[in-house]
């Protein structure tokens, strides 16, 4: 949504019905040298008032975000109405507050990639797991 000609495309396909989801939008800072944290974090914002504006569910990307991507969640939870964090990695408390803020969690192939992945991924409820494929880029190899 980068402007009103982006906008009003969006709100054209939402009102015909082919939009289904807000995203993928989120947090990615190993892409840093594309776009800064500030950038990603106001943009991010826009996508939560198109949630909030749309009633839609959020597809959501997080990536080495140190704790960014969840507060800003948690900040706007009220604003969307169901969420699925996709290709998820993150660690066991990271996974514990995205659960406890009502998010499903998407897995791959990049969310298995070592024992601590694995351990953590085990945790995750089935009602809560969403098994994605994200290929070419993130199959499991094993």
């Amino acid at each position: 949504v980068c402007g009103t000609q982006h906008g009003n495309m969006y709100t054209y396909m939402y009102l015909k019905g082919h939009v289904v989801a807000i995203g993928e939008c989120g947090l990615d800072y190993d892409r840093l040298k594309f776009c800064t944290k500030e950038v990603q974090q106001r943009w991010f914002e826009r996508h939560f008032e198109l949630a909030n504006k749309t009633g839609l569910p959020m597809f959501l990307h997080n990536r080495n975000t140190s704790g960014d991507f969840v507060k800003m969640i948690r900040d706007n939870r009220q604003r969307f109405s169901e969420g699925v964090v996709h290709s998820f990695d993150g660690d066991e408390q990271e996974l514990k507050e995205l659960l406890d803020l009502g998010m499903y969690i998407g897995i791959n192939g990049c969310s298995l990639k070592t024992e601590e992945n694995l351990k953590v991924m085990a945790q995750i409820p089935l009602e809560r797991l969403m098994v994605e494929t994200d290929g070419p880029w993130c199959e499991i190899r094993k």
